[in-house]
């Protein structure tokens, strides 16, 4: 992976929520629902709409080249579910609007509405009559408005569920202080929230304790208990806000029985009366029962009930002395929007639909997925795997998303991909190449949101929390399985696509060589002797025809790393190393790191790899390069492939596998790399969890269809 120093981006997402008042009375048909075939995609024309926004967005037929098209077979899906459009011409010109929201997956920012035609009535708003506001009301000229602010900062993956990234951490005894920007206050009472992630767990109750002030004013004092999320309420006197920068204080006096009391905030979010004045022409709100007095806008008001927006009702209202009064149905959201308070989405694209990936006729044995700038180099090894009677394809990971899950671009796309191709493709795939590297940022919190080139499913686990298993991508049938080889390549550009071809054809087609293709190399960290055991029992399984070669240092010996690096550089047909491990090394003793990586020139000599460990294969990293991933993009050396792991697993739970893998191995050879994984992780026991994690973090890096050498 190529690694970016991290962009330390706050990101603050603010929500308003308005409590106005409103009463709607209904007229028209109800619009008639729509079952909606994302695998009509390649039948026709469709556009991929993204926004990043609440809001009532707008969109001029003429600016995407659909000016010829019939308005009324226009049809908006949003996750294979029907929206309703509004239609509107002006003249020549003809507009959709439509209600979007912002994303809610983890793994992208950007929400994708599709726009295609349909052969039937689509689903459009309702028409609505706004009920006149009674004449002996007064209407409220303020409302009760609500702003979240959240900055994404530190990612937990021990938190069991939910938002992995939060705002800050404190320690106890620690205060820390956050700003809240509140605009057009009115006089009033407030409310406040706050979300923690209570982070320590001790026999005591309570493990947490906090003090919650507003601009020097103690609104909350708080206790919990347990390794939870809590959310802290608390009422705020009138007259403590102010327009502009709100000051939170939270303080985490350290007062509990617990050794150590550690809390992530996660938000805050807080209530308060706010004028009624549109901003940008626009304003979302919350009706309650008396109507209100609504200023601010330029223009006419198109007012869309929002409550659900599978059926939105619209009115619309003339301004009267520059305002509108409007009494709507209690508890209902609304967006009252102006000529200019209409938004424009962040991005319209063509749907990749030029491939039909779900023509019955089509079928592969090899399937390499990703980005087409990253497959592009893969045309060699392509070449290659069909000069060997594989049936192989490269497939655009986009075309995936469009046609899989309306345009999301998540790794649920990909897994509904492959089932439907193990279902219906003639052959079905054998083997998956996934080419394209991804962080845990997949937002670009702090990361580049580029840096999520093919992204991964994302897993809970017991010591190391969430962490990326390839593996659940191919888990199809009804058992916890792998069904399907899978391997990845994490690149980041075509030039380490490039090294990782010109390192695989390399070693399938070079000539065999027994002065080191018969020799297996196995290195144990000195820090326990169980790991030297394993290391033992595991070149005992290979026959004696088999040149085997053990290293197992004592504890501190910091010498050793060279005695590594010579057998490597003397090659190995099979490495593995059994021990404590990291991101970038092998052992405390630091007997294999990225550095010694980088400097191996073992080009003719490369090892498969088998890291028998913790965390070497966490590619996920935005800033750390893993010791995988340089062994992978070493021009001059390094491995072919490695089955490393992405999490923290035990060391008798990988027995399962290490062992699993030699018997494969010896069964035949020629054979290819992604059946020896796959039968090693079929073997799992699935009625020990410990085994199953081992089985869903270590992952296969490099081409599953490698072909072994024989003599």
């Amino acid at each position: 992976m190529r690694k970016h120093h991290p962009i330390l981006r706050a990101i603050v997402l603010a929500a308003l929520l308005l409590a106005l008042a409103c009463t709607l009375t209904t007229s028209g048909v109800p619009p008639v629902q729509l079952n909606v075939r994302l695998e009509d995609l390649a039948a026709a024309g469709v556009m991929k709409i993204s926004v990043l926004e609440e809001g009532i967005y707008q969109i001029s037929l003429a600016e995407i080249g659909w000016e010829s098209i019939d308005p009324e077979t226009l049809q908006l899906v949003h996750r294979n579910q029907p929206q309703p459009l509004l239609v509107t011409s002006e003249g020549t010109e003809t507009r959709i609007h439509f209600y979007g929201q912002p994303s809610d997956s983890i793994y992208t920012n950007e929400n994708i509405y599709l726009l295609q035609t349909a052969d039937m009535p689509s689903l459009r708003m309702v028409e609505a009559v706004a009920a006149a506001p009674p004449p002996d009301v007064s209407p409220l000229e303020y409302c009760t408005a609500a702003v979240r602010a959240e900055q994404n900062l530190l990612y937990t993956p021990l938190v069991e569920t939910g938002d992995h990234w939060f705002w800050s951490k404190l320690i106890a005894p620690q205060s820390q202080t956050y700003e809240v920007d509140l605009a057009d206050v009115a006089a009033g009472a407030g409310h406040l929230q706050v979300e923690f992630w209570g982070h320590t767990k001790e026999p005591t109750d309570p493990d947490h304790h906090v003090r919650i002030s507003v601009n020097g004013q103690l609104v909350a004092d708080a206790a919990w208990d347990g390794q939870t999320r809590y959310t802290v309420e608390a009422d705020i006197p009138a007259g403590t806000l102010v327009e502009g920068s709100n000051i939170i204080d939270i303080e985490a006096p350290g007062d509990t029985d617990t050794l150590v009391d550690i809390i992530f905030v996660d938000w805050i979010e807080i209530e308060y009366s706010r004028w009624a004045e549109a901003g940008a022409d626009s304003l979302i709100f919350t009706a309650p029962e008396t109507p209100v007095r609504l200023t601010g806008f330029s223009g006419t008001v198109a007012i869309f009930d929002i409550t659900a927006p599978e059926t939105i009702s619209l009115t619309t209202l003339p301004l009267e002395a520059g305002a509108i009064s409007f009494q709507g149905e209690a508890g209902h959201r609304y967006a009252a929007i102006g000529p200019g308070g209409y938004l424009h989405p962040h991005g319209l694209d063509p749907a990749a639909t030029e491939s039909d990936l779900r023509d019955p006729a089509r079928g592969a044995e090899y399937i390499a997925i990703g980005p087409e700038d990253l497959l592009a180099p893969l045309t060699p090894l392509l070449e290659w795997r069909a000069s060997q009677n594989l049936s192989a394809v490269s497939i655009s990971v986009g075309a995936i998303y469009d046609q899989f899950n309306g345009g999301m671009p998540e790794p649920e796309a990909i897994r509904s991909f492959l089932a439907y191709a193990v279902e219906n493709w003639q052959p079905a795939p054998r083997y998956i190449l996934l080419v394209g590297d991804t962080t845990y940022d997949f937002r670009g919190y702090q990361a580049p949101a580029e840096a999520n080139r093919l992204p991964t499913i994302m897993i809970p686990t017991e010591f190391g929390g969430e962490t990326s298993s390839d593996t659940a991508l191919v888990q199809i049938n009804a058992d916890p399985w792998p069904d399907i080889a899978i391997g990845r390549v994490p690149a980041q550009t075509p030039g380490q696509v490039a090294i990782f071809v010109e390192k695989t054809l390399g070693y399938e087609q070079q000539p065999f060589d027994p002065d080191w293709q018969r020799r297996i190399l196995a290195v144990a960290d000195g820090q326990e002797a169980a790991f030297r055991a394993d290391a033992q029992s595991f070149i005992d399984l290979f026959p004696s025809d088999y040149q085997t070669t053990l290293i197992a240092p004592e504890a501190g010996d910091l010498g050793a790393s060279e005695q590594v690096r010579q057998e490597l550089e003397r090659g190995s047909l099979l490495a593995a190393y059994f021990g404590h491990g990291s991101v970038n090394m092998w052992g405390k003793d630091r007997l294999f790191t990225t550095e010694d990586s980088a400097n191996l020139s073992n080009a003719d000599r490369l090892p498969i790899m088998l890291h028998s460990t913790c965390l070497t294969g966490l590619f996920t990293h935005p800033a750390v390069e893993s010791l995988t991933e340089n062994l992978l993009w070493n021009p001059d050396g390094g491995a072919v492939a490695i089955l490393a792991p992405t999490s923290l697993t035990l060391s008798n739970a990988q027995a399962y596998l290490t062992t699993a893998f030699v018997e494969a191995w010896l069964q035949s050879e020629g054979q290819r790399l992604g059946d020896i994984a796959l039968y090693a992780w079929r073997q799992t026991p699935v009625d020990n969890s410990s085994a199953v994690e081992v089985m869903n973090t270590f992952l296969l890096f490099g081409d599953p269809a490698l072909r072994l050498p024989g003599e």
